[in-house]
């Protein structure tokens, strides 16, 4: 349960790990150790903080990722495949099912864009790298938390 709540605040992201090890090491200072519940406990903090300083700061991106489905199909996409990475223009749209029309997936990567979420990039603008990481994991985590919400709504509606 600790490295699933350390993964879903930092997941590797070199400035997030250190910002959540110092958040740790203040509570070890009060009590002089640190149990898995401190972990977990300052993990989820540090992801709501996260959660409600994008909201605040980029309203923006709440409204388009709520009104564009491909839109978190894309930062998904980019979150499978490293959110820390350098992505292609052309492996992203091609990573779709062919029965997806190939401009709403241009269109979710401009708007993407066009809020500033995804940095454009090389000759023909077919680089592309998230602008912000711990921004766009963040959002992942949202998104994911949400769909299991759903999903768990639907099922007791089920029953």
């Amino acid at each position: 349960m600790c490295k699933v709540s350390c993964n879903d605040v930092a997941n590797g992201l070199l400035k997030s790990l250190n910002e959540l090890g110092a958040e740790i090491t203040k509570s070890a200072t009060i009590n002089r150790r640190v149990s898995k519940a401190t972990i977990i406990s300052t993990s989820k903090k540090l992801l709501e903080r996260n959660i409600h300083r994008f909201y605040q700061d980029y309203p923006i991106i709440s409204i388009v990722i709520q009104e564009n489905l491909f839109v978190q199909q894309v930062i998904i996409y980019l979150f499978n495949n490293g959110i820390d990475r350098i992505h292609n223009w052309d492996d992203i749209s091609h990573s779709f099912d062919v029965k997806t029309d190939p401009h709403q997936i241009e269109n979710a990567i401009c708007q993407l864009v066009e809020i500033d979420f995804i940095t454009r990039t090389g000759y023909n603008g077919e680089v592309l790298f998230v602008t912000n990481p711990t921004l766009a994991h963040t959002l992942i985590n949202e998104i994911r938390r949400r769909t299991t919400q759903i999903k768990g709504a639907l099922i007791k509606d089920l029953y």
